[in-house]
């Protein structure tokens, strides 16, 4: 019900929409060996007939004048023409069918290869014809796009390297090149990412209605794209209700009087006033002088910015109020409130987090009157209720690429349903903190796609997190690692899903590691195994089970037909605990193909073990093609970012 209502918020007069949608163009692939559908608009009835290769399928717009064909199936191969025949005619050449593959996820996927390693090399060879490219353009909203903005490219140096941040993804082209390498057919790629994105934000509201962390919001942002306006007064109505239940000073009337326990501050902020850890309102007090005479025209009261709420009555009188810590103030005095000589001016801010405050330098806070300027002096302030800190207030809606929702509507619905092979995705720096909850959000939102897309239960393939910051120098607990065990789980829960473990490819001092290469190529093999089923030891080694042995705890390993190894050395990262839970360094050695064994003289009774579990840790554990052991543990241990909530840090 709630997308129903956001998409019939969106609905464009065919009209306005051109007669194929602009997914479809020269250059591009259509998934072989599948219905691929192909859709555009025209009037409502319009007949529409689309040839191929020699054949022909037809339909009728319908009622809203939008009209879709599914094409017979085509093996591999190409070019073909793409004839579309009804009120116009649009002829797409250089078509190739092939797999189609969407890329999305945050920045580390959308780094482009001009960023990569050996950019001038991998550039310079980037001459791949039956590699096609499509660059989906960056949008957000709370309202369901009809088609993508952008054009189908063949692979060419210019193609992979213009554009913003260094051209075409790195990842996705490292791993549509690997691919069309082992498949030898045509490979299309549709990059569709922004950088520093959270999961919910390419999640359609159908999706996380089901979420309860998620439903709130949804249901919050299903009634502001109904009516943006009312909603806002709505809102800013409920937040006046909070603050007159939490203020002594609304209570007490202190707008119309400076009687009580008033203090002098050099300026109107929080810091100022010694209030650096309150959270809640505090009220401002200022004068002005008018001089002899009423003035008879009204006046302009201007105080910058405010962070976060603000209220502002002169003489009592009420004359403004805003929510925005970055919305400069700006508020008309009638001249029946002024008076002559001393006149007062009382601002009751809300700060909910962080500075609060009046924000802008003394001389830009003044009164307007006509040519005279009269700075605003004497200011005092006084403390009035603070926040509980449990409490969350209503506040304005913030429509931004990290707003739930918003990148599938602009970016993922409009490619809906184009056939595909499958997905690769590259996210969750952004999460890192909300590691239960993404144990659930992801499957979600992968789910939400195979829904969306229509090409069946297809292949969904996950970039586990790279090694970054600063190596620890004790075991414990992490955020970083606690997210790296949640992609794990989603890819299980999803189904026909897979990790790509790429912890020995990052950088300590660098989010975005420039070896792609690695990474996209760890995809391809990932692909080979999950969606295209071949057989032999493509994946990474995983953890199964454990078996305490006297004083070693003995782990066996899901290795895909490898074995393991170690490099430089015997293996390294492993951390050890008993029934105290206190985590302690270990040693370990490689006991079968399979089966590593685990120990420290400081537990003598071991109860879990833990591998790789830091946001940049020693790890030499591989396969022994090359390919890094998963990060682990063997415990459900409480943990940084549990069921109950967001992590220590995000608090």
């Amino acid at each position: 019900m709630l997308l129903g209502l956001l998409i019939a918020g969106s609905a464009l007069q065919a009209p306005s929409l051109p007669f194929v949608s602009r997914a479809f163009g020269d250059h591009m692939v259509l998934q072989r060996e599948f219905p691929a559908p192909i859709w555009g608009w025209t009037h409502p009835g319009a007949e529409v007939v689309v040839s191929v290769g020699g054949k022909r399928v037809s339909t009728r717009a319908d009622a809203s004048g939008k009209w879709l064909v599914r094409l017979p199936r085509f093996r591999a191969g190409g070019p073909y023409e793409v004839v579309v025949e009804g009120p116009q005619r649009v002829v797409l050449r250089d078509v190739l069918f092939g797999d189609v593959w969407i890329c999305s996820g945050q920045s580390n996927m959308e780094q482009g290869v001009a960023i990569s390693k050996n950019a001038e090399a991998e550039i310079a060879a980037a001459r791949h014809p039956q590699i096609r490219l499509f660059r989906t353009e960056r949008r957000f909203g709370l309202r369901p796009e009809p088609m993508p903005e952008g054009q189908w490219q063949v692979c060419s140096p210019e193609a992979v390297s213009q554009g913003g941040w260094g051209g075409f993804s790195a990842v996705a082209y490292f791993f549509g090149r690997d691919l069309q390498r082992e498949l030898g057919v045509p490979i299309g790629l549709i990059q569709a990412c922004w950088g520093g994105t959270v999961a919910e934000a390419w999640t359609s509201a159908q999706a996380l209605t089901a979420l309860p962390d998620f439903r709130p919001v949804v249901e919050e942002l299903s009634r502001f794209a109904r009516d943006p306006r009312a909603f806002e007064e709505r809102r800013a109505n409920e937040l006046e209700q909070w603050i007159d239940r939490l203020d002594l000073g609304t209570k007490e009337g202190w707008q119309a009087t400076d009687r009580g326990a008033w203090r002098s501050v050099e300026t109107p902020t929080y810091e100022a006033a010694g209030l650096t850890e309150f959270d809640g309102i505090v009220w401002f007090r200022a004068t002005f002088d008018l001089g002899d005479g009423r003035p008879e025209q009204d006046a302009w009261l201007v105080l910058g910015a405010i962070d976060d709420q603000d209220t502002v009555w002169v003489n009592g009188r009420l004359v403004g109020s805003k929510h925005g810590w970055q919305e400069p103030r700006r508020y008309r005095i009638p001249a029946s409130a002024l008076r002559t000589g001393r006149n007062d001016v009382a601002v009751r801010v809300l700060d909910t987090g962080g500075p609060g405050g009046l924000r802008s330098d003394l001389n830009q806070l003044y009164v307007q009157l006509g040519d005279r300027t009269l700075p605003l002096t004497e200011w005092r302030f006084r403390p009035s209720g603070e926040l509980p800190k449990a409490l969350r207030l209503p506040g304005p809606i913030s429509v931004n690429p990290n707003t739930p929702t918003a990148l599938f509507n602009g970016m993922i619905h409009p490619w809906l349903p184009f056939g595909i092979k499958g997905s690769i995705w590259y996210q969750g720096e952004s999460n890192v903190g909300r590691a239960y909850q993404y144990r659930s959000l992801l499957p979600a939102m992968i789910a939400d796609w195979r829904l969306g897309f229509q090409s069946g239960k297809f292949p969904f393939l996950i970039v586990q997190l790279a090694n970054y910051l600063e190596r620890s120098p004790a075991p414990g607990d992490d955020a970083w690692a606690e997210l790296r065990e949640a992609q794990s789980i989603a890819a299980k829960r999803a189904g026909k899903s897979a990790v790509a473990v790429i912890i020995d490819a990052g950088e300590a001092n660098d989010i975005h590691p420039k070896d792609k290469q690695t990474v996209g190529r760890r995809l391809a093999l990932a692909a080979l195994s999950v969606a295209y089923g071949r057989r032999g030891p493509l994946l990474s080694p995983e953890y199964r089970r454990m078996t305490v042995v006297g004083s070693k705890a003995v782990l066996e390993f899901q290795t895909h037909g490898s074995f393991l190894v170690s490099r430089n050395g015997p293996p390294r990262g492993f951390a050890i605990a008993g029934a105290d839970r206190i985590w302690r360094w270990a040693q370990a050695e490689i006991v079968g193909r399979d089966r590593i064994a685990v120990h420290s003289r400081e537990v003598p009774a071991p109860a879990a073990v833990r591998y790789a579990w830091a946001a940049n840790p020693v790890a030499n554990v591989y396969s022994a093609e090359g390919l890094p052991l998963s990060p682990f543990r063997t415990d459900d241990w409480p943990m940084l970012s549990g069921p109950s909530g967001p992590s220590r840090s995000q608090r």
